[in-house]
């Protein structure tokens, strides 16, 4: 375990150098400039906009590090009198605040790719059944620790979408690990996809269901902005995520041309929804270059 966690230390590092690099870099381009913008007032906008976002990144990124931190220094100065029990328990906790720091880590990277317009798309056309098999597999041992029922109800013939997976496969990382995240002890998950028409257009719909406590209407609104976080009954905030994930999802779907929705009612779960395009062949006569660059305003919450 040991040598897991300097492992996963030495990638933390990396990220967290790739993290202010990329943000020095930010800063020392050129602001873009939109048709609907004024370009008078953008560049001020895009500093505090980057100023911001560097202060709340490293926000994020002091709690896990502080835990590390304590943990570690308690480890050190006691190795001699703890029990091994109660070792295993310090080395526990270094490897489970090193594993959500890493999954941080990942996520700023990725936020900060799209604040600079270049979060980049590898697109083939494919299906994705596998890819949610796969999902199920992997997140099945996280579900089953809270006795989560977590299933999938996958049409047998699903559409071909021009899809890069990797990000689609983070899409729906985040959205399953969010549903478990606030769905109960022995509540129930089912990810579901099939393709539709809607008004004669063609979509795969791909939905994530779960018995959670829900979201409430006045703060639907919000889910998808840079780092936040819903707050729990009591009126804390959850804090074992970096806030990004709904953000970054909903900017991998829009980046495939699709869509994404939340139905949710407090006490009665939440269902996250979102549709791709489905794959036309003469798509490729027009498109680009299959691995092309998002440029994606920056948006201010």
């Amino acid at each position: 375990m040991i040598l897991e966690i300097l492992s996963i230390f030495s990638v933390i590092l990396f990220g967290l150098t790739s993290i202010i690099i990329s943000l020095k870099k930010d800063r020392s381009k050129k602001s873009l400039h939109y048709p609907d913008s004024d370009p008078k007032k953008e560049p001020i906008q895009d500093k505090n906009l980057k100023d911001d976002f560097a202060n709340i990144a490293v926000h994020e990124l002091r709690a896990p590090l502080t835990s590390i931190k304590d943990s570690s220094e308690l480890l050190l100065n006691h190795r001699y009198t703890l029990k091994d029990d109660e070792k295993e328990q310090f080395l526990k906790m270094i490897n489970r605040q090193s594993h959500l720091l890493l999954d941080q880590v990942g996520s700023i990277l990725d936020a900060a790719k799209l604040e600079s317009g270049t979060f980049s798309l590898d697109k083939k056309p494919d299906t994705i059944d596998e890819l949610i098999y796969e999902r199920i597999k992997i997140f099945t041992p996280q579900a089953e620790r809270k006795n989560i029922l977590l299933t999938c109800n996958v049409d047998n013939h699903l559409p071909l979408v021009d899809v890069d997976k990797v990000r689609i496969g983070q899409a729906l990382n985040n959205l399953i690990s969010n549903s478990i995240k606030f769905t109960p002890v022995g509540g129930r998950i089912i990810v579901s996809a099939a393709g539709v028409d809607t008004q004669g257009v063609s979509q795969l719909q791909v939905s994530v269901a779960d018995t959670g406590r829900g979201i409430p209407k006045d703060k639907q609104g919000k889910i998808f902005s840079k780092f936040y976080q819903v707050k729990s009954n009591d009126g804390r905030e959850e804090r074992d995520g970096s806030g990004l994930g709904l953000y970054i999802t909903k900017k991998i779907i829009d980046a495939h041309g699709g869509s994404i929705t939340v139905d949710s009612d407090e006490g009665r779960g939440t269902i996250m929804t979102f549709a791709l395009p489905v794959y036309k062949p003469e798509q490729m006569e027009t498109a680009p270059s299959a691995a092309s660059a998002v440029k994606v305003r920056p948006l201010a919450n």
